[in-house]
C-alpha cells in the first residue's frame, strides 16, 4: 500500500470513528454537507455519502455563493457537478448581494444558511470541513483574544443548535491526508491561493507556521493543547451546572438572577466559569467574555461592589440577588489583537482574459486578470478541463 494509499485509510478511519462518537443518529441518516469545492470540503462530501449509504442513509451538498467575487459563480457549479456525479443531491445556495460584513458576521450569516437549507433538505445534522491545522490556528487566534480555558478549547467536534447539529469529523485529520482521500478517488478539486496568501489573521498565522500538509509539530502540539482544554472545559461544566442549578433562577422581567451568596462561595474557576456561561447565555453572543474581564467581575461579584456591565450585558445588585439582563445599547465584543499584514495595492477592475489551461490533478479556479480580490490579491483564471458541464 502506497504513502498516499495509507494517508487516505487512516483519514477514512478518523473520519467514521468522529461519526460513531458524535452518535446520536436515526435509523437511515441523512447528512447536510456544507460544500464548497475546495479539498477539505469535497474529501468530507465524499466520505459522507459512503458513511451514510452504507446505513441507507443519503447525503445532501450545499453549496454557498458568497457572490463576492466572479469566479464564486464557477466555483460553485464545479461543487456541484462533482456532488453529483459521486451520489449527492446538491442544491446551491446564494448569499443577498450589496451587504457589506465583517468577516464574522458574513461567517454568522452563512451558517445560518446553510443551517436552514439543512432543515429545508430534512437533514438533523450539517457537516463542516474544519481540519486539524484549521484547529490548531484557532487556539492562536483565540490565545491573542485572550480568551479563556474553554475559547482554547477551540472548535468542537459536535455542537447542537436550534436547527441542525454541527459536526466537524475532520478535526482530527491534516490537510494532506484529506488531500490523499481525494487523490486515491482520482477526484479534481478546487485550489484557492487566497487561503494562505489573503490578509486577515488566519491566513498570516498560517503563513508564519508555513505547515501546508498539518504535519509538523506545532499542528499538532496546538490541537493536543486543544484538546486538554475541551478535557478541562467539560469537568468544568459539571461544576458549573451544579452551581448554576443551585445559585440561578429565572425571573418574569427577564434575564438571570444569581444568589449572591452561593456564588460568592463558590470557587473562583467555577465561579468564573458560571458567570461566562450566564452572559453568553443572556447576550446571546457566541463567545463569553475575555478570561481577565472575568475574572475580574467574578472578583467584584464576591466583593459586592455596584452595577457592572460586561459582554453586552449588565450585572446589578438588587437584594440577596445579581440581576444579569441585557444590555439596551449595542456594545463592541473584546477585539482580537491582529498580527501586522504588509499592505498589498488594489487593482483597478479591468476585463476577463482567461489564461492558459494547466492540466493535472488539481482544478484552479482564480479571479479573472485585473479583478480585485478582496481589495487585497490579483490572480488569474485556470481551469483543468473537466468531462463535466458547468452551469
Amino acid at each position: 500500500m502506497t504513502s498516499s494509499a495509507c494517508a487516505a485509510e487512516e483519514a477514512t478511519l478518523r473520519f467514521a470513528a468522529a461519526l460513531g462518537a458524535a452518535g446520536g443518529w436515526e435509523e437511515r441518516p441523512r447528512l447536510a454537507v456544507a460544500l464548497s469545492g475546495g479539498p477539505d470540503s469535497l474529501a468530507l462530501a465524499l466520505l459522507a455519502q459512503g458513511w451514510a449509504a452504507a446505513r441507507g442513509g443519503d447525503a445532501i451538498a450545499l453549496i454557498l455563493d458568497h457572490g463576492v467575487r466572479p469566479a464564486a459563480r464557477i466555483e460553485a457549479g464545479l461543487a456541484e457537478a462533482w456532488a453529483v456525479a459521486a451520489g449527492l443531491a446538491a442544491r446551491r445556495l446564494a448569499l443577498p448581494p450589496g451587504q457589506r460584513r465583517s468577516s464574522a458576521a458574513l461567517r454568522e450569516a452563512r451558517h445560518a444558511m446553510l443551517a436552514r437549507a439543512a432543515t429545508e433538505a430534512g437533514a438533523l445534522h450539517l457537516l463542516l470541513g474544519h481540519h486539524l491545522s484549521d484547529q490548531a490556528e484557532t487556539v492562536l487566534i483565540r490565545a491573542l483574544g485572550r480568551s479563556g480555558a474553554g475559547g482554547l478549547a477551540a472548535m468542537a467536534p459536535v455542537r447542537v443548535t436550534k436547527a441542525v447539529r454541527l459536526i466537524r469529523p475532520l478535526l482530527g485529520v491534516t490537510p494532506a491526508a484529506i488531500r490523499a482521500v481525494l487523490r486515491e478517488r482520482g477526484q479534481p478539486w478546487i485550489a484557492d491561493p487566497s487561503n494562505d496568501r489573503g490578509g486577515g489573521l488566519r491566513a498570516t498565522l498560517r503563513h508564519a507556521m508555513a505547515d501546508g500538509a498539518g504535519e509538523g509539530v506545532q499542528v499538532r502540539a496546538l490541537a493536543d493543547a486543544a484538546a486538554s482544554h475541551a478535557a478541562d472545559a467539560a469537568r468544568r461544566s459539571e461544576a458549573v451546572t451544579a452551581l448554576l442549578a443551585v445559585a440561578a433562577t429565572l425571573p418574569c422581567a427577564g434575564g438571570v438572577a444569581l444568589d449572591r451568596a452561593r456564588l460568592a462561595a463558590a470557587p473562583l474557576a467555577d465561579r468564573t466559569a458560571a458567570l461566562g456561561a450566564v452572559l453568553k447565555a443572556v447576550s446571546g453572543r457566541a463567545l463569553p467574555p475575555d478570561a481577565r474581564a472575568l475574572a475580574r467581575l467574578a472578583a467584584a461579584v464576591a466583593a459586592r461592589a455596584g452595577a457592572m456591565t460586561l459582554g453586552g450585558c449588565l450585572i446589578a445588585p438588587r437584594g440577596d440577588t445579581w440581576q444579569v439582563t441585557a444590555e439596551t445599547r449595542p456594545s463592541t465584543p473584546s477585539p482580537v489583537t491582529p498580527l501586522p499584514v504588509a499592505p498589498r495595492r488594489a487593482v483597478i477592475p479591468g476585463p476577463v482574459t482567461p489564461g492558459p489551461v494547466t492540466p493535472g490533478p488539481v482544478a484552479t479556479v482564480a479571479e479573472p486578470a485585473a479583478v480585485v480580490y478582496a481589495g487585497r490579491l490579483r490572480r488569474t483564471l485556470e481551469v483543468v478541463p473537466l468531462p463535466l458541464s458547468v452551469p
